[in-house]
């Protein structure tokens, strides 16, 4: 039996150094607690906070040549997903997700695929060929529970993109309040029809949200692979992440800054709202109000 045994050219950490998705600073903190508690150095970043799983994890399969998917939102071909038992699923934390059982190949996703061990158990255990490609451990658990026990939706699974600190709304919160043991909340009683607004409108209107959400997810998915394929891309990627990681404090020491900068008089607060103005005109309409 053979994998993908491909030899990494470029050690990760300098892989997101390169693209500027950790610092050296970073680099050199994570080296610290790797010396005193041990442990694998990516996975220290997440940890301590750097780089999300899934950012950590495109880098990892971009260094190893392979390729990074979202088996959760995939449409895997079930004789397939059943090539493995639930058991070794759990166990090794993967799920088959492509392949050619004529030719004895399996393609596996895992969040772990350094990891020797579970490609030579499989190996083993199927007579097949593995080859592993890349996910996260949420995406992958999410397949397993769909495709093995019919949990979950049928259609992609939504990963959570509201602003921290933002509540999320309507029923979705009451059911992430309650926790996954709690009973389903009672459904909200129908709405009557807005005012002035007719039935043949509001369906109009539901058939063009659900395209934009068609679209909108069509999307994603195009992004997703273009940032695994394209180093540039994830560079852009990793820096987004890292800006998307600035904390509320963080947020109100740049305003306390502002406000400084106001009562020295630097500039006047009539001409901070008029360049705001100026530059939302030139983003463009739907750039939102703070």
């Amino acid at each position: 039996m053979t994998g993908q045994a491909r030899r990494p050219f470029v050690r990760l950490e300098e892989l997101l150094l390169r693209h500027g998705a950790i610092t050296q600073e970073q680099l050199q903190k994570a080296k610290e607690e790797q010396q005193k508690w041990g442990g694998d150095l990516g996975r220290l970043f997440v940890e301590l906070g750097y780089v999300s799983e899934e950012l950590l994890l495109r880098a990892t399969a971009h260094q190893m040549g392979t390729k990074f998917m979202d088996p959760a939102n995939e449409q895997l071909d079930p004789e397939l997903v059943r090539l493995l038992t639930s058991q070794l699923c759990e166990q090794f934390g993967v799920i088959a997700v492509a392949g050619d059982p004529k030719k004895k190949v399996l393609r596996v996703a895992t969040s772990d695929p350094q990891n020797q061990e579970v490609l030579a158990h499989l190996g083993r255990h199927t007579g097949f060929t593995i080859e592993l490609y890349v996910a996260t451990s949420a995406s992958i658990h999410a397949a397993i529970r769909r495709h093995y026990y019919g949990e979950g939706p049928p259609g992609p699974v939504v990963h959570d993109t509201a602003p921290r600190g933002v509540p999320a709304t309507g029923a979705a919160s009451a059911a992430a309040a309650a926790g996954p043991s709690a009973p389903a909340p009672a459904p909200a009683p129908a709405l009557p029809p807005t005012a002035g607004v007719g039935s043949a409108e509001l369906e109009a209107l539901e058939k063009r949200v659900a395209r934009l959400e068609q679209y909108l997810g069509s999307l994603r998915q195009d992004l997703a692979h273009q940032i695994s394929t394209d180093p540039q891309l994830a560079g852009l990627a990793a820096r987004l992440e890292n800006l998307e990681q600035v904390s509320t404090s963080d947020v109100g020491s740049l305003r306390a800054v502002v406000e400084l900068l106001l009562e020295h008089g630097v500039f006047k607060l009539d001409d901070l709202k008029a360049k705001v103005k100026t530059v939302r005109e030139r983003s463009g309409p739907g750039s939102g109000s703070p």
